[in-house]
Parts: C-alpha cells; sequence; structure tokens
C-alpha cells in the first residue's frame, strides 16, 4: 500500500497539490487606491504597500500567506490592485509620458507590472511588492524614519561594477538591485531615473522576437535596468539615503510565498514564453520614446 501511495505521489503529486488549493477565493479589497486621489500621509515613505495581480482570486495557501503578511504589518495599509485599475490609472496619470506608449505596447503583463510599479510609486510612495514575495518581519523596522527610500539586493550576482565614484556607497555593488520588493518616497530619483532609462532604451527592444522574452524583459524593465539607475542615482545624488537591507532583506524576504504557484492557473507563467515579441510600437511612437 505504502509503494502504491508513492507511486500516486510521485506521478500526480503537482495536481493535487493544485486541488487543495480549491476553491479559488477573493481577497477583501482595500478601499485605499483610487486613481485620482493619492493616499495620505505624513511619513517621507507613505504608510501603505501596493500590491498587484490580474484578478482577485488566489488560492487556499496563498490567500493565507498574503494575509499574514498583512497582519504582520498592521501599521500599514494594503492596497491591492488589479488589471483593470492598473491600465485605467496609467492612461489617466501618464498618458502624456512617452513611458505610456511603452506601456500599452508591453506584450507580456510582468513587463507592465514592472512600469506600473515605478510610475506609481514615483508619483505617490509608498512600498511596493510583488504578489508572490513577502518579509518575514515588520517592513518599517527595515529602514529609518528618515530613509529616502528601501532597497534590498538579489542572492545571484552580475558581472559589470559600478563605477568608482560610489562604489563605496553600494553596499552589495556585484549583485542586482531587487525590484520585487521596495519603498520610496514621492518623486524619488531612483524611480524617475528608472522611468527615463526605460524610454531611452525601449527602441532597442521594440518589434524584435527574443528566443527568451524574459530575459530581455529582465534588461529593460526589470534587475538590469532597475540596477542601473540606482547606480546613476546615487552617483547624481551625493546626499541621497537609500537604506539598504542586505540581500534578500537580510535573509528574512520570502521569494515565492506558500501557495503562490496556484496564481498561474489565472494567469499563464511568462517563464515558458519563448520567440516573442515583448514590446510592440508603432513608428511614430518609436520616434516619440526616443525623443527627449
Amino acid at each position: 500500500m505504502r509503494r502504491i501511495r508513492n507511486s500516486v505521489k510521485k506521478r500526480f503529486g503537482k495536481y493535487l497539490d493544485y486541488l487543495t488549493e480549491f476553491p479559488l477565493k477573493p481577497m477583501d479589497l482595500q478601499t485605499c487606491f483610487s486613481v485620482d486621489k493619492p493616499f495620505v500621509s505624513s511619513n517621507r515613505i507613505p504608510e501603505v504597500v501596493y500590491q498587484t495581480w490580474d484578478f482577485n482570486e488566489f488560492g487556499k495557501n496563498h490567500l493565507k500567506s498574503l494575509r499574514d503578511f498583512q497582519l504582520l504589518n498592521l501599521d500599514l495599509k494594503f492596497c491591492l490592485i488589479l488589471a483593470s485599475d492598473r491600465d485605467e490609472y496609467m492612461k489617466k496619470r501618464w498618458s502624456e509620458h512617452k513611458i505610456f506608449d511603452i506601456y500599452k505596447g508591453a506584450v507580456l503583463g510582468p513587463m507592465k507590472v514592472d512600469i506600473f510599479r515605478y510610475c506609481l510609486l514615483f508619483e505617490r510612495g509608498g512600498y511596493y511588492f510583488d504578489i508572490n514575495k513577502s518579509v518575514s518581519v515588520p517592513l518599517k523596522n527595515l529602514h529609518s524614519e528618515d530613509a529616502a527610500g528601501m532597497v534590498c539586493f538579489e542572492p545571484g550576482s552580475h558581472r559589470i561594477l559600478p563605477n568608482q565614484s560610489i562604489l563605496h556607497r553600494v553596499a552589495h555593488p556585484d549583485r542586482f538591485v531587487a525590484q520585487w520588493g521596495f519603498a520610496f518616497e514621492k518623486n524619488s530619483p531612483v524611480l524617475k531615473t528608472v522611468i527615463e532609462n526605460i524610454c531611452s532604451y525601449a527602441h532597442y527592444f521594440a518589434n524584435r522576437n527574443f528566443e527568451r522574452p524574459k530575459n530581455a524583459i529582465l534588461q529593460l524593465t526589470g534587475p538590469g535596468i532597475f540596477t542601473k539607475s540606482f547606480w546613476t542615482a546615487l552617483e547624481e545624488n551625493p546626499k541621497l539615503q537609500i537604506d539598504q537591507v542586505g540581500i534578500n532583506f537580510n535573509g528574512h524576504g520570502d521569494r515565492n510565498i506558500l501557495g503562490s504557484h496556484v496564481r498561474y492557473l489565472t494567469v499563464p507563467n511568462y517563464d515558458q514564453t519563448r520567440k516573442s515579441r515583448i514590446l510592440e510600437l508603432k513608428e511614430k511612437n518609436i520616434n516619440h520614446v526616443e525623443s527627449g
């Protein structure tokens, strides 16, 4: 009997795991997100955590993990922003900026989410965390009250170093700066630089097929461009105080919270996409993002 159970688990374990997560249930949506009215806070970093997903449907364990993250941070408001709200926000607040053409032209959802997080926190400030991420300690314990921002670093290393002038100001110059979870004040020069750099490099990625689209997105809107922009912002702002909280938030970060894999039942995993474009732009829009 044990042999039979082990055989069934080996062959069908993945599917049984998914079945235990059903039925998918909604999270109680907070009312702190409004396209037209930013969250009001007297803190340098507003006390609100933004998260986003296409649909308000989550598996049992994923939903519990998200609630546990909220319970650990009762002094912060959590806002789940759905895809329709992302689109409305970008159209109303950024339609006159060239970043909006790139947002509209993004083929895969994760690229849109990358752009959205930079734009939202640049305009309003606050915290952002991916829907499958969390930290096991209270967020406000990780940074000082007067910090202009908070970032951590990825475990994986890269092969390019920042300029000598800021080498001493980067806690881990050999690591990518993580963008799955961070916090910034409104009008952060880091986020301003990220948005500018995405616009500057977009023409290279437009209307091209990539064997591994995910890698191209990581370069244009993910940790690649974020790390480059972080270095540039430090160089251009000698007094900028961004609290750098080690690798993976000093080991407290959870990069795949329990049950979060079930979200791919509602939205396909872009990691599986092959030989695809990541950005579609008309010629006039390419000229628009290249100008200025």
